[in-house]
């Protein structure tokens, strides 16, 4: 959370579009991995998104209502999928929860990992792409061959961003790759997160 602490005060810098992109992308990266792996996460401190000090547009709660305005939906989607799927909340306090399928890829700063519910075939894949270049078919190892949805993208035009991912869906190839007996060759989006579901 300190980059984007850090970021958003940075002075001079609010009025560009391409910063106040990065802002927003640093934001939306931010909140992910910590609604993610056990324990249970709280997502963000109010006080440190507000309109004083000359914050970017992205950063306002013009409405004094306790969210970000310019990401309202954003807010709410990531808090439904909690509700949603067990792989989030069945097992958040234990390890069996939770299995890395890949960290080490400190060049391109990518992670994947997977959340896993009480049954173990029922399971999300998240990858975190920490860049602002996009990754096209990128390769990933996935827990079962199969079609996986993306249930998520931080990138989707909903939450203002460019549309850049799998269009609704991955076909897994049954080749394992990073320990995994599938592999899955994703689009991730820049500064952005995408969560998979198998069919």
């Amino acid at each position: 959370m300190l980059p984007v602490w850090f970021l958003s005060r940075r002075s001079g810098q609010s009025s560009s579009p391409s910063n106040r992109w990065c802002l927003a992308g640093f934001a939306l990266l931010a909140l992910a991995p910590p609604a993610a792996p056990p324990p249970t996460f709280e997502l963000v401190q109010p006080d440190l998104f507000s309109v004083t000090g000359g914050q970017p547009n992205a950063w306002a709660d013009f409405d004094n209502d306790g969210d970000l305005d310019e990401f309202v939906g954003f807010r709410g989607r990531p808090n439904r999928l909690y509700r949603q799927e067990p792989a989030l909340y069945q097992v958040d306090d234990e390890f069996r929860g939770f299995e890395w399928i890949d960290f080490r890829d400190a060049e391109a700063s990518v992670i994947c990992f997977a959340r896993f519910a009480q049954n173990r075939e029922d399971f999300l894949v998240f990858c975190c792409n920490f860049t602002p270049v996009p990754r096209e078919r990128y390769q990933i190892g996935l827990p079962r061959h199969g079609r996986y949805r993306e249930i998520f993208n931080s990138d989707a035009e909903m939450f203002g961003g460019g549309n850049i991912g799998n269009s609704g869906c991955l076909q897994s190839e049954n080749v394992g790759s990073h320990g995994q007996p599938a592999r899955g060759r994703v689009t991730l989006p820049p500064l952005g997160v995408v969560i998979l579901k198998p069919e």
